[in-house]
């Protein structure tokens, strides 16, 4: 099962995520704002992948992107669909207004 984001939606719901996970040490803190257009080969270093039990986070033309050519596609290899994968960001929100 896979879930796909074009870079419109895909801020919208990274935004929330780092405001709930401090991220990992080793993802490099993104500049605020921060934009992401899925376009590159790969995420940026300020991504983190994880899951369980064999996360699948890639960006991807496989899928129609709202936006652009590509999308963030998170998924899953476990044969019985009971695993998940997350790309957490990791921006430094210290100083911004509205950001509980």
């Amino acid at each position: 099962m896979f879930l796909s984001m074009s870079r419109t939606s895909a801020l919208f719901l990274t935004a929330a995520a780092a405001l709930t996970h401090a991220g990992s040490a080793s993802a490099q803190e993104a500049a605020f704002p921060f934009f992401e257009s899925f376009e590159g080969a790969s995420l940026s270093s300020s991504w983190t992948v994880g899951g369980y039990p064999l996360p699948v986070a890639q960006v991807s033309s496989s899928y129609l992107a709202f936006d652009g050519a590509q999308v963030l596609e998170l998924g899953t290899t476990a044969v019985d669909s009971l695993g998940s994968a997350t790309a957490d960001l990791s921006i430094n929100l210290l100083g911004q207004s509205g950001c509980a």
